[in-house]
């Protein structure tokens, strides 16, 4: 049986595309928000280090968003009853996404510290 492989940029750019259409605007994590954390290092630092890690961090941040909304979406698909493993692996995707933040905290943290 013959299946036909779809390009690696093709599945990118469509999974880019579902979690943009997925997500809000102002959602917790959305491209605006890197655009936004730049700008935003660029009035507290002038080192440009800095800069790409504050950056780096949040697009690592969107990254484990976009990991977590497949996890939902796949248990969601798989029942929507009550099932404690379910929940479970909702709440662990979703507290990876949360901690992912605090490395953006802590560089913001140093950084105002030694200015």
């Amino acid at each position: 049986m013959y299946s036909k492989k779809i390009p690696t940029y093709i599945s990118v750019y469509n999974g880019i595309c579902h979690f943009l259409r997925e997500k809000k605007l102002f959602s917790t994590v959305h491209p605006i928000w890197i655009v936004f954390i730049y700008y935003l290092s660029g009035l507290i630092t002038d080192n440009y280090i800095e800069r790409v890690l504050l950056t780096l961090f949040q697009l690592y941040s969107m990254l484990f968003e976009m990991i977590n909304s497949s996890i939902e979406q796949t248990n969601d698909r798989i029942g929507m009853e009550f099932n404690i493993h379910t929940k479970r692996a909702k709440e662990m995707s979703g507290a990876v996404t949360a901690l992912s933040r605090i490395p953006i905290l802590l560089i913001i943290f140093h950084i105002l510290k030694n200015k």
